[in-house]
């Protein structure tokens, strides 16, 4: 177990039954996405596809893992801050613990004394144990810019088209057109003259990472395709969805490790996930996609707009 993870598995295991007991108590209610409306999933005439390529910077490197004399301070400062809540804590407790009487503020004042004396000690203690679990400055300045070079490598446009066109033929035998960078169906012009008759513009915003831990962080990708369906008609209003792929947890160099190869296969799965989830709802819609979890789980990919509504009687609970 890293150092950092055996600091924070204390407040965990202190706070995990309760939020265990929180959840059961108030029963959080379980969830339907509706499917794509019917009447649209089986509209008329030629389709087509398009992506809209977002203008922003690419996305900041994520936070690093800590050198080993910023590690070493980090620990110590936990481990001396930890002693005197402790001994403050302890205090506490006694001091209210009538059954001592007279013990009670001797005890407590002790416990304070403890707390104060044994703060310097556990920081030097500690220290030593945060200087070896941090990395290098070496490693760390590689890592970066392992990772700033797969941050900086966008997915083109025409590849994330073809993508979804390869899919939808794979999932639906649905011949679709590629318009580009198209943003409405009358701006794109297929080979016999013609526009489309619906148009399928596509985003697939800047990844993020969810962060946790200082000395060696944990990384978790979490990236979000948008797709608006667009008749040519407009009288018809688009429809919009959107889905959210939330990856598998790494560590911030095992990420940046061998050119981030590791990253770049997590940017693939959640490319591949998220269009084949997206091809699936607009082109096979079924029923209801159900959320039963808290939490999505890693290497899932969840659709967030339109937003879900709760469901009754899933659980011995009413969660409504």
């Amino acid at each position: 177990m890293a150092l950092d993870d055996w600091f924070q598995q204390g407040s965990r295991v202190g706070t995990g039954w309760l939020l265990t007991a929180a959840l059961v108590a108030c029963a959080q209610p379980a969830v339907d996405v509706p499917p794509m409306p019917a009447h649209l999933a089986s509209l008329p005439g030629f389709w087509a596809v398009s992506v809209e390529v977002p203008e922003e910077a690419p996305p900041a490197d994520p936070k690093p893992a800590l050198e080993r004399g910023e590690a070493a301070k980090r620990v110590a400062a936990t481990c001396a801050k930890g002693s005197l809540v402790g001994g403050a804590v302890m205090a506490g407790e006694v001091f209210a613990d009538r059954d001592l009487g007279w013990l009670a503020p001797i005890l407590a004042g002790a416990f304070l004394v403890g707390g104060v004396v044994l703060a310097p000690v556990a920081a030097l203690a500690w220290a030593a144990g945060g200087s070896v679990a941090g990395s290098s400055p070496e490693r760390i300045a590689a890592a970066e810019a392992s990772m700033q070079l797969a941050l900086s490598e966008r997915l083109a446009a025409a590849d994330l088209a073809e993508l979804f066109i390869t899919e939808a033929d794979r999932l639906t035998g649905r011949p679709l057109a590629d318009c580009g960078e198209a943003l409405r169906a009358a701006a794109c012009e297929l080979p016999d003259g013609t526009a489309p008759d619906i148009l399928v513009v596509l985003a697939l915003g800047q990844p993020l990472f969810e962060i946790e831990g200082e000395i060696q962080p944990k990384l978790r990708l979490v990236q979000h395709l948008d797709a608006e369906v667009r008749p040519n008609d407009i009288a018809r209003v688009p429809h919009v969805r959107m889905w959210v792929y939330r990856g598998i947890q790494h560590r911030y160099l095992e990420l940046a490790a061998d050119d981030a190869r590791l990253l770049r296969q997590e940017f693939a799965a959640a490319r591949e996930a998220l269009v084949a989830k997206a091809v699936a709802d607009l082109f096979a819609p079924g029923v209801p996609e159900r959320h039963v979890e808290r939490a999505q789980p890693g290497g899932s990919v969840w659709t967030v707009l339109p937003p879900a509504q709760p469901v009754r009687g899933s659980l011995p609970f009413n969660r409504r």
